[in-house]
């Protein structure tokens, strides 16, 4: 069975096009292939279906579309199409969607050209753009369950032109010139049919190169990471107006290729992880992960960065800047950490209302991975955007965060894996809730200055580790804090704008808050903008991710205040500091 979405909603059953109906049978069918292999409850299609008032049938006529898309799927629907407890699972193996076909060939068709290989990345991306139909999801364009869906595969989208770019360059490097012409003046054709537009200027800039044969478009030498790092424009031909000629055409190659044989990239390709050089505060590499990699983390065996979308995590080699294994992990991972020489992953419930307990799982490095699996507390609420807990390390214990309907902590012993719980207090849901309204609520922990530190709608909650007895709580206003990290004697937290309802807006704006441990005071709050998703201290400063501005931001901690500002194109997600560089998650 072949699922597509790059384009107009099809089911295929070896090329014999299904009729899978019409209008919200459609869109029944859309939403699930959305959240295949997740339950999806009967009450949130009513919602997302009919976003006003649904008619007093709904539940019945939500029952019949699953029956009539059951008989449709030709015979197998049965087997697919399952349903659990008030929802509906649509069991899909990995290659049926088309979607995860693209971003598997596009993966592999960036490693091959990153690697000097450009016969297997031209065919390879050839096969990716061979996927695109048109517009993906066209017919469900003004339906807000697709919105997000359809926004990620735009990024992804021939008409973006960065696949064209990296398949003409691909064609050029083995030898195949005219195909590579082929392919812009094609893309140009499309641009102009489609969207009245011409190409930009860095796949005009390419189209030249490719013309006059440019050196700077043959394959980088390979280079040892640090001669790679260290080398500083030596590509540029110090000859007039020619080294402005030479440095666009190297800053075109360099977006489409994204190897770091030059000083910089211009941004971070989506699905990877970006590299920020601290010294110089520029893009100095990217990897590419899994789709929509959120939390990430820095150890001694790599940098580890987890895909909840995929049910994943990405071992990356600190050294050379390549992705060394991406392997499943059982569930959503939402966030990471390291302790000792283990890497543990905090594993949501496949669905919010699946009703089963958040798990740890726990990564040998050795083995490469995952060595046991431990329960650790209730799920997540079953409204909002999702799970929020957080995970934190600590020695000898992790910590987890878990929103209920009182804000609990799980503690877990590494040694014996003993899980023990207790609760804080009640959450809120008051003026700067954003649970109610839709979105996540407070998150984040941290372990550090002889205290547990807990991201809560009311503020900052510190915790006595060893009596578990709150010792206070730390207002932070209207923002609701979304991480924390210690270092620089301090204690950090990125905080994205409030939100207040009823009617729903929007409130104060994304700050940086410093809480100075030795007197449970705030000393600065740092105005970010944007909505800050993540914060890491290291190299002498903090950086936060913030994912409003698609940006890093670098706070010097001597002045408190933002010294760069270093824009990435996606939005970040995750940060982490290590190995003298600075590692971000892009989305």
């Amino acid at each position: 069975m072949d699922f597509r979405i790059l384009g107009p909603l099809e089911v295929l059953d070896d090329e014999r096009v299904l009729d899978v109906g019409g209008g919200k049978q459609r869109s029944v069918l859309a939403l699930l292939l959305l959240h295949a292999n997740e339950v999806v409850s009967s009450d949130r299609l009513i919602d997302e279906l009919w976003p006003g008032e649904p008619p007093a049938s709904a539940a019945k006529i939500i029952q019949a579309h699953v029956s009539r898309l059951r008989k449709a799927l030709d015979g197998v629907g049965e087997g697919m199409l399952l349903t659990r407890g008030h929802g509906y699972l649509l069991r899909i193996e990995p290659g049926q969607l088309d979607r995860d076909r693209f971003r598997g060939l596009l993966e592999d068709g960036r490693a091959a050209l990153a690697a000097d290989d450009p016969d297997k990345a031209a065919e390879t991306l050839r096969d990716a753009l061979a996927l695109w139909r048109g517009p993906p999801l066209a017919e469900f364009a003004y339906d807000s369950f697709a919105q997000e869906e359809i926004g990620r595969l735009e990024d992804l989208h021939p008409l973006r032109e960065r696949v064209r770019g990296q398949l003409m360059l691909a064609l050029y490097r083995s030898g195949r010139q005219a195909e590579a012409l082929e392919v812009y003046r094609d893309a140009r054709r499309t641009l102009a049919d489609e969207l009245g537009l011409e190409p930009s200027p860095t796949l005009q800039q390419l189209e030249r190169a490719i013309l006059s044969h440019d050196p700077a478009l043959q394959a980088p030498m390979r280079r040892s990471p640090r001669e790679r790092v260290r080398r500083k424009g030596a590509l540029l031909i110090a000859a007039g107006a020619f080294v402005l000629v030479a440095a666009a055409i190297t800053v075109a190659v360099i977006e489409l290729t994204g190897t770091r044989a030059t000083p910089g990239l211009a941004f971070v390709a989506a699905d990877s992880v970006g590299v920020i050089d601290p010294d110089t505060n520029r893009i100095v590499g990217q990897i590419p992960v899994g789709s929509a990699p959120s939390r990430i983390a820095f150890a001694p065996s790599g940098v580890w960065v987890v895909s909840g979308h995929d049910k994943t995590v990405t071992r990356i080699d600190p050294a050379s800047r390549t992705a060394l294994r991406t392997f499943s992990v059982g569930g959503p991972p939402i966030d990471v950490a390291v302790s000792g020489d283990a890497v543990w992953l905090l594993l949501a419930t496949s669905s919010a209302l699946a009703g089963g307990p958040a798990r740890l799982a726990r990564i040998d490095p050795e083995l490469n991975d995952v060595v046991t699996t431990v329960p650790v507390g209730s799920p997540s609420l079953g409204f909002g955007s999702g799970p929020v807990q957080s995970l934190a390390a600590g020695p000898g214990a992790l910590w987890v965060a878990i929103p209920a309907s009182q804000l609990g902590i799980s503690r877990i012993d590494t040694a014996t894996e003993r899980v023990s719980m207790f609760s804080v207090g009640s959450l809120s849901f008051g003026f700067n809730s954003g649970t109610v309204g839709g979105g996540p609520s407070a998150s984040g922990i941290a372990v550090g200055a002889g205290a547990l530190w807990v991201g809560g709608d009311a503020g900052v909650i510190r915790i006595n580790p060893e009596s578990r007895v709150v010792s206070t709580t730390i207002g932070l206003g209207v923002v609701i804090p979304t991480a924390l990290a210690v270092g620089e004697h301090a204690i950090w937290i990125a905080a994205r704008p409030g939100f207040r309802c009823c009617p729903a807006e929007t409130v104060g704006t994304g700050t940086l808050t410093r809480i100075d441990p030795a007197t449970n005071s705030v000393k600065a709050i740092i105005p970010i903008g944007g909505s800050p998703a993540g914060v890491a201290v290291g190299e002498g400063s903090v950086w936060i991710a913030d994912a409003g501005t698609r940006s890093v931001v670098r706070v010097d901690p001597k002045k408190n205040r933002v010294v760069a500002r270093i824009r990435v194109g996606a939005r970040p997600r995750g940060i982490a500091v290590g190995d003298g560089s600075v590692w971000i998650s892009v989305g």
